[in-house]
């Protein structure tokens, strides 16, 4: 949820971290956007990303570090002159062993000389056009046996000689190397298409550049599409520039396939491969998708119970939210987001299991939104709980946690991070008890389960959960305005009926054979135009 009226579920924000010193702090990106429980003592050095700052020595090769040559020092400088010549006088030729021709490019590979001596620091590799009348130098400071000269004609003939380098000087040049011209530039090759988007009308094609560009740059794409599995193309355009692309004026009843080439000076390379058949959307239904990730897949959900949910909160308020995660999965209210897609055109599953929950205790009571990447982390790296790309890790803090913002500017949010080079989502979503409950509770004195913080945590639950199945990496579902589909409905609660005990409720689960009620806020459905529903 991205508004920060009074009942605020999710703030709009964009957090990041800077890790010095080797002191590891995860990377985050943050949008305003009872079972038993293993505790897992809270630690601050949850790994996620190092920058650490090392004091290597530079060993520039001129001696031993820290150490100087002063084999020189006594005696003329004429006389060491003299020294300094003879040593490069004995320093023998290497031996050129190949050259292979590339685009533009000849690669000279060679064997170090036989004589004058160990140590040699580097080679100067150096070109001729006229048979050796004249030479031009390629590098002074060529490391290894083979450098690749550059910015060559595929018109022209060459040769090469290299030469060794030590502290002394340069000694004698190789033979020359076999006459060879470097290959000219070729079309590029296919590059691979990695989504497409169905917009009002219009399709948008994305791709990666091919690995080969036929030794000369590109300068634009060629996309086309088919209506009939690939049978026929339609050209939409050669002159597309970055890598993507929207095909306007399609229709949303017919399935359409594309495929992308690329243009060097040369010519047109070979098409990609097709992408997955798409129709294009009929409208918009209030909301757009901007191409990034959805859990189509079965959602895990994993709980971190950070603080003291023993005494400060209480164990039933654990209960209440747990056995409310384990029956949303198959729930007619968590069917509205199988209304949404991914880019291939995959739907949201109607799946989400509870896969694990721990405690973290002994931590800070005192928090910001950018402390909850750090607690995920460390319940990660403990080894708590896995890194899991289809996990969804709800953070819920108990009443004595203060949290800067909530209850004043939020009452939960979803966020995504970086583990290990893994993408993952996460949620925050607080105990609400005290005088301020009413923040983020629309019943404060009954509800349908007996406790008005449990039963508003539950309500925040449902929205960040759905938000986070089908926004993970906040670049997927959100409207024009930048909202999910869980604040397009925020603090509307639809048809409501009175609960056995007289408080307000909307929907009845059957949760392990037993009935259950909730007051929970509606979600958006992305069908018919777009519109709140506690079901689909």
């Amino acid at each position: 949820m991205k508004s920060t009226l009074q009942r605020l579920v999710t703030v709009s924000a964009a957090f990041s971290f800077t890790v010095l010193l080797g002191l590891p702090v995860p990377q985050l990106l943050a949008s305003a956007h009872a079972s038993s429980v293993t505790n897992v003592k809270w630690s601050a050095s949850a790994s996620i990303v190092y920058f650490p700052i090392r004091g290597d020595r530079f060993d520039t090769g001129l001696g031993s570090p820290g150490t100087a040559d002063h084999s020189a020092e006594s005696g003329s400088p004429s006389s060491s002159g003299q020294a300094a010549a003879k040593a490069a006088s004995t320093l023998g030729a290497p031996t050129i062993t190949g050259v292979t021709a590339g685009v533009g490019s000849v690669t000279v590979s060679w064997s170090p000389p036989t004589s004058g001596g160990s140590g040699f620091l580097r080679y100067t590799v150096q070109y001729s056009t006229n048979s050796g009348a004249s030479w031009t130098k390629a590098t002074t400071n060529a490391s290894g046996t083979s450098y690749t000269v550059t910015g060559l004609s595929s018109a022209q003939i060459y040769i090469f000689e290299v030469a060794a380098v030590n502290r002394s000087g340069t000694g004698a040049y190789s033979g020359y190397s076999q006459p060879i011209s470097p290959l000219p530039a070729a079309v590029p090759g296919a590059p691979t298409i990695t989504s497409v988007t169905a917009g009002v009308g219009s399709v948008s094609v994305k791709w990666s550049a091919p690995t080969n560009s036929g030794g000369s740059t590109i300068t634009s794409y060629a996309v086309q599409y088919a209506t009939n599995g690939g049978s026929l193309w339609t050209t939409a355009t050669t002159s597309a520039t970055g890598t993507s692309y929207t095909v306007t004026g399609l229709s949303s009843t017919v399935s359409y396939v594309f495929e992308v080439a690329a243009i060097n000076s040369v010519g047109m390379g070979p098409f990609s491969g097709p992408s997955g058949a798409i129709s294009p959307s009929a409208q918009s239904n209030g909301i757009i998708y901007h191409g990034g990730p959805v859990l189509v897949n079965s959602v895990h959900v994993y709980e971190i119970w950070y603080g003291d949910w023993a005494t400060s909160s209480t164990p039933a308020r654990q209960g209440l939210v747990g056995t409310f995660l384990n029956g949303i999965g198959g729930s007619p209210y968590f069917n509205t987001n199988h209304s949404y897609y991914n880019a291939s055109g995959v739907y949201v599953q109607n799946t989400v299991s509870v896969m694990g929950s721990v405690g973290v205790t002994g931590g800070s009571t005192s928090l910001n939104q950018n402390s909850f990447a750090s607690i995920v982390a460390g319940a990660i790296s403990s080894g708590g709980l896995p890194v899991d790309a289809n996990g969804v890790y709800f953070v819920f803090t108990s009443r004595n946690v203060a949290v800067s913002g909530f209850l004043t500017q939020y009452c939960g949010f979803h966020s995504a991070m970086t583990v290990n080079s893994s993408p993952l989502q996460y949620a925050f979503v607080g105990d609400p008890s005290g005088s301020s409950l009413a923040n983020c509770a629309i019943q404060t004195t009954s509800s349908p389960n007996g406790d008005p913080a449990g039963d508003a945590m539950v309500s925040v639950v449902a929205h960040e959960l759905s938000e986070a199945t089908t926004d993970p990496q906040l670049n997927a579902w959100y409207s024009s305005s930048g909202n999910e589909n869980g604040d397009l409905c925020a603090w509307n609660f639809g048809t409501t009926f009175n609960a056995s005990n007289g408080s307000k409720a909307n929907v009845t689960w059957a949760i392990g054979g037993k009935s259950y009620q909730y007051y929970i806020q509606q979600n958006w459905v992305n069908a018919s135009g777009g519109y709140c529903a506690l079901s689909y």
